[in-house]
């Protein structure tokens, strides 16, 4: 009877160990798959995550793109805005031009008729060469090639030859005519108070009579001053005061 019972305690143990076997072997499977489970969860999981990183990395890159042509698009606005701005005052600047050219141009023709009205009423030194240069302007007045700012320079420098005249001593030789003859003659010029003609014998010697228009015979009183001045002018001896004849309006010497 007691092996029996024993028998039966063996068989339930054995029947109690291949059911706990099983139901620990289905533990593990189950365990098993949800391990399966986790590790795919975990590897989609972590795949989103980096999918989301790189989603998040290229948003931060398209918002810093945005940014940089938002900075680029209103320094371009800025770069417009000046570009009118100046378009608009070269238009403005352009219409003045017009105008100052519309206005000078009368202007500067005047000027030139003036200069040459003044030597015709000026003591007749030079003048050759000052003829040559009002030919000069006329001339230049009429070529478009030339710009307006060089033609207005150019008759100022012409005015401004002219004061100096007014300002210095000047010896140089010219032919005059005199009583029907040419002469070659030494000239000597005071500023514009005296004009004086040697010739170079010394045989005579005159200077020119604003009142008359004429050139008036000087006596031989004078030569010794006259040859002073030529060496001045010439810078053949140091400046020093000057005796030359000055002929009051209506008056004499």
């Amino acid at each position: 009877m007691k092996y029996f019972q024993l028998l039966i305690s063996i068989s339930f143990l054995s029947l109690y160990t291949t059911l706990h076997a099983d139901e620990m072997k289905q533990s593990h499977a189950i365990l098993d798959r949800v391990n399966n489970n986790a590790a795919a969860t975990q590897s989609s999981i972590n795949k989103l995550a980096e999918e989301t990183d790189a989603k998040v990395t290229e948003y931060r890159k398209l918002i810093q793109k945005t940014e940089s042509i938002n900075r680029y698009n209103q320094q371009l606005q800025s770069l417009i805005k000046s570009q009118t701005d100046e378009i608009a005052s070269l238009q403005l600047q352009s219409a003045e031009l017009q105008n100052t050219h519309r206005d000078i141009i009368p202007l500067m023709d005047s000027m030139v008729e003036g200069l040459a009205l003044f030597l015709e009423l000026d003591i007749p030194f030079l003048p050759i060469e000052r003829s040559r240069r009002i030919r000069e302007l006329n001339a230049m007045m009429s070529r478009a090639d030339v710009t307006i700012s060089e033609k207005y320079r150019r008759i100022l420098e012409a005015y401004m030859i002219e004061v100096d005249y007014g300002n210095t001593i000047e010896a140089y030789e010219q032919t005059l005519e005199l009583d029907g003859k040419s002469l070659n003659v030494e000239m000597l010029r005071v500023g514009r108070v005296a004009l004086i003609y040697k010739t170079r014998n010394n045989q005579s010697m005159g200077f020119w009579d604003s009142s008359s228009k004429q050139w008036q015979a000087l006596s031989s009183e004078y030569f010794s001053f006259v040859q002073k001045g030529l060496k001045i002018a010439r810078k053949q001896t140091a400046p020093d005061l000057l005796t030359i004849p000055v002929k009051l309006t209506g008056g004499s010497l």
